[in-house]
């Protein structure tokens, strides 16, 4: 799950940014709170992860 937020990232990243000629596909504002949801999923994730590994190696 963790390697899908990062590609969603890469993906909204790309699409976000200004390319010659052609139209962005998603508004910067939007792209701008969706980074910040995928930040704060991601930091999710990691905390849990930390945590099953802990409760793994004292159960």
């Amino acid at each position: 799950m963790l390697s899908d937020v990062r590609r969603c990232r890469e993906d909204l990243v790309y699409q976000a940014r200004p390319r010659p000629g052609a139209a962005r596909t998603i508004d910067p504002d939007e792209a701008r709170e969706a980074l910040r949801l995928l930040d704060d999923i991601e930091r999710d994730l990691e905390a849990e992860v930390v945590r099953l590994g802990r409760a793994r190696r004292s159960a």
